[in-house]
């Protein structure tokens, strides 16, 4: 059966915080950019089987709903090691075989115990010698190719997709890959230095001896801990992780630098449990495909959340030569960091448009998911969940203490700073349907992010099939009374997509307002086909099978929207209409009397209770419910008509 699912939008601001007056500084005047020609919504080309629930080596991988998922073959080869999979599933990889070798059950647990990660240094969109352009590519954003420098899980053939093809092969990506280790375990971390510049690792916030057993450095730090990592060496950092939690790691070699270009991310230390096969790279970030055991105790779904911005001068550097000691003067001399400006922002290493089809969280209802965020930028962030407010259970990998752990829909982060979140699904809408006579509300004003008719006109221009798009302008135009083209823009975001049951639900809502009853019910129906826990389409629905004459229809799908949202009055009253009309007075007050306790000063459902009850010959308490009704309600005629 399919799943019918939700998206959650992730919105962040930057803060600034400056002490003293600063410069005025004249703005540059705006440039005309060139849109150029659109392209598809999503050419990725890859298997559309790699998005699907599977398994494979033994490794259960949950669903992937963006436009470039994981290779299921990196999945499994991420779970088991590079030595414990298939010749075939490694080969449906670009990994090298020694990529990630785990072994030694030492504590006798059912998992690995012994952890050896080899990272390499690669470089995206960097200048190329052979023709004007960059290469590897990876975009940010249409046609947008900041050059980065990023860790990679060592591979093997070519860094890019085919000999026909300058775009890199997807293990290279930006940002640089989350690591997962169990706490615990013996941990090897190579880095095998392919890079024309020195590097390190430093694990920061992760437990870790200084020194390791050799008595070489183990830290990162060049000038505290070991010579930096030479171009064409290697380096390996041994931990035994005590701690768990969500931590971070990153180049320590001109860090000003080396950090913004890309060499940083996620490094997460799972809590130890048996049998405990952790995902150990996440390239890409975003959807954890397959959870750890602890993880899958509390959490439905996993995501990690990188939050970074590029000084488009600096990310220029490495394309204007190939000679190292240029680019070195350039960077280490030249630039002033002092003077540097965010050009970019990514999250999970994508700018708008690319992040409505790479960087969206997917959910269900009744389900818990848990979020690692990281923010990379160098200023403070502030993220907002649209519509949604997750607890704040962690922050740099400590748990907070349970009253400590606040629910909020802001969360403040300082550079390098993690937050773990704890999203919860379970809690129902709270909007629904008014109705005296069945009158109809929607849902638009509680989707106050959709408010920007260039935005997504802009979207649509710049993307191809953005059915999410389609339906967002939709809204856009019906706040604004053009009820006719948000009908056209319904319709095209259903034709994209009939799966889509937010769409069906704005179109059906549409076409009710309009009076074309045939066709709402038919929309309407298809929401809630494809959700059925969409409480605002059953409440619609309901209200077009009544204007159909036919309320025993209707009053299946209320009494749906009642048990999806118990505690909201509206959703009470509106049932207890209908089954007044189905000659059920006793069910009809219990409904009215509920609405009312949720909500004493609820005019209509005093006013029907109060017609109701006056029909069952209880004159009293009816007169003092109209009484009531006509309080709040005073320029009602129909409420004067009935005291």
């Amino acid at each position: 059966m399919q799943k019918k699912s939700l998206v959650l939008l992730l919105g962040y601001a930057l803060i600034t915080i400056s002490s003293g007056v600063g410069a005025v500084i004249t703005p540059p005047p705006s440039v005309k950019v060139d849109i150029g020609e659109a392209e598809p919504f999503c050419k990725s080309g890859v298997p559309p089987e790699w998005r699907d629930a599977q398994t494979v080596e033994g490794v259960k991988i949950q669903e992937q709903r963006v436009c470039n998922p994981d290779n299921p073959a990196d999945i499994a080869a991420f779970v088991k090691g590079t030595n414990n999979i298939s010749m075939q599933t490694l080969m449906d990889t670009n990994l090298a075989s020694d990529a990630l070798t785990l072994s030694n059950d030492m504590d006798g647990d059912g998992d690995p115990d012994l952890i050896v990660i080899k990272l390499e240094i690669m470089e995206l969109n960097g200048h190329s010698p052979d023709f004007p352009g960059v290469v590897p590519t990876f975009d940010i954003a249409p046609g947008v190719q900041p050059s980065f420098w990023v860790y990679t899980p060592k591979t093997r053939d070519m860094s890019t997709k085919s000999f026909a093809s300058a775009e890199a092969n997807s293990l290279l990506r930006m940002p640089s890959p989350a690591i997962r280790v169990e706490q615990g375990d013996v941990v090897w971390i190579v880095l095998e230095n392919t890079h024309y510049f020195p590097h390190s690792i430093h694990l920061h916030g992760v437990d870790h001896p200084y020194m390791d057993h050799s008595g070489e450095g183990n830290d990162g730090v060049g000038q505290t801990a070991q010579m930096d990592v030479m171009p064409g060496q290697s380096k390996t950092y041994v931990i035994k992780p005590r701690q768990p939690g969500t931590m971070y790691y990153h180049c320590h070699v001109q860090p000003h630098t080396h950090i913004p270009m890309g060499l940083a991310g996620l490094f997460i230390v799972e809590e130890n449990r048996p049998n405990n096969w952790v995902q150990t790279f996440n390239v890409g970030n975003g959807k954890v495909r397959a959870p750890s055991v602890a993880v899958k105790e509390k959490y439905s779904q996993e995501y990690d959340l990188f939050f970074q911005s590029a000084d488009k001068e600096l990310h220029q550097i490495p394309q204007a030569a190939n000679d190292p000691r240029l680019i070195a003067k350039a960077m280490n001399q030249d630039y002033d960091i002092t003077d540097s400006t965010d050009d970019y922002y990514m999250l999970n290493g994508r700018s708008f448009p690319y992040t409505l089809r790479e960087s969206l969280i997917v959910v269900d209802p009744n389900e818990k998911v848990k979020l690692r965020v990281l923010n990379g930028h160098t200023e403070s962030l502030a993220l907002h969940t649209h519509g949604h407010k997750a607890t704040e259970t962690h922050y740099d990998g400590i748990e907070q203490n349970p009253s400590a752990q606040i629910t909020r829909d802001v969360y403040a982060l300082a550079p390098a700073q993690r937050v773990d979140l704890e999203l919860n699904t379970t809690v129902a809408s709270a909007a629904a349907l008014v109705l005296l006579a069945l009158a109809l509300r929607s849902r638009d004003q509680l989707r106050y992010w959709r408010n920007s008719e260039a935005l997504f006109q802009h979207t649509i221009e710049v993307t191809t099939g953005n059915y999410i798009a389609y339906d967002c302008l939709g809204s856009a135009l019906a706040r604004q009374g053009r009820h006719d083209e948000a009908l056209r823009m319904f319709s095209e975001s259903v034709r994209l997509q009939p799966r889509y049951s937010e769409g069906q639900y704005d179109l059906g809502t549409t076409l009710l307002k309009r009076g074309r009853l045939d066709e709402a019910v038919e929309h309407l129906a298809a929401a809630v086909k494809n959700n059925p826990a969409f409480a605002h389409a059953c409440i619609n629905l309901g209200k077009a099978l009544l204007e159909q004459g036919k309320p025993d229809e209707a009053a299946v799908h209320l009494a749906q929207a009642v048990r999806l949202t118990p505690d909201d009055p509206e959703a009470q009253y509106n049932l207890g209409t209908v089954l007044v009309m189905q000659t059920k007075p006793d069910a009809a007050i219990a409904c009215f009397s509920e609405a009312l306790r949720l909500n004493p000063n609820y005019g209509d459902a005093h006013g029907n209770l109060g017609v109701t009850l006056m029909r069952q010959g209880k004159p009293d308490p009816g007169v003092a419910h109209l009484a009531a009704a006509v309080k709040l309600k005073p320029d009602d005629p129909q409420l004067h008509c009935n005291l």
